[in-house]
């Protein structure tokens, strides 16, 4: 997904769904007239203003499957972010509880779960560090709403461009024009007699992310 598209979004408007319905049904994957109920969807989304590598399910059963296999972390998602400073340690861990405030379009770390607090987790290992800023990895556990972007501001370490959680002295510096958040690499831990997926079984799917140095 390109940053500035939307996920998902309306019937004619230009969003990664849409996008993807338009490819399958020109590439004769998908016959909208033929289709009772189901049609190909998203097993996952980005924010708009972050790219990268997004996964769809073009039958009903393969959507059944990769969203059990997402659940049960069998489908491992990893991301590259440029950030202010450097996490210390530089690998570990970092858990919470996140509330997303529907309204306003934010989300906050909790100390409590709740309701409204999901328990979120992520891994991050620091590939590069440079005088201001510094190249993360970071895998993500669990997928909520802007998660990322919220946990490492949490530590004082928030994603270079973005508008929300940034620091808005990096952000006029490096003058970007997205947040430098790039869904870089998935990884399939799936069986390979799974009779829907067995085919994606120890494959490991990458893009190179945009930005790739500490500026």
């Amino acid at each position: 997904k390109p940053q500035g598209l939307l996920s998902h979004g309306g019937p004619e408007e230009d969003t990664l769904i849409n996008r993807v319905l338009g490819y399958l049904e020109a590439a004769g994957g998908y016959d909208p007239a033929a289709e009772m109920s189901f049609a190909p969807a998203l097993c996952n989304r980005l924010d708009r203003n972050t790219g990268g590598l997004v996964l769809a399910a073009k039958t009903a059963a393969a959507l059944r499957a990769l969203n059990a296999y997402i659940r049960g972390r069998s489908i491992r998602k990893y991301y590259s972010c440029l950030v202010l400073g450097c996490p210390a340690p530089p690998e570990g861990e970092l858990a919470g509880n996140l509330h997303k405030d529907g309204a306003r379009n934010v989300a906050e770390l909790r100390e409590q779960a709740g309701p409204d607090a999901k328990p979120v987790l992520l891994r991050y290992r620091v590939m590069q560090r440079g005088r201001r800023t510094s190249l993360l990895e970071v895998e993500l556990c669990t997928g909520r709403p802007h998660q990322i972007r919220v946990q490492l501001a949490g530590i004082g370490c928030p994603v270079a461009g973005d508008p929300k959680y940034g620091d808005r002295a990096l952000n006029r510096a490096l003058d970007l024009r997205w947040q430098a958040l790039f869904a870089s690499r998935i990884e399939f831990g799936i069986p390979a007699d799974d009779p829907v997926l067995g085919g994606l079984a120890g494959r490991t799917v990458e893009l190179p992310p945009p930005i790739d140095r500490c500026p």
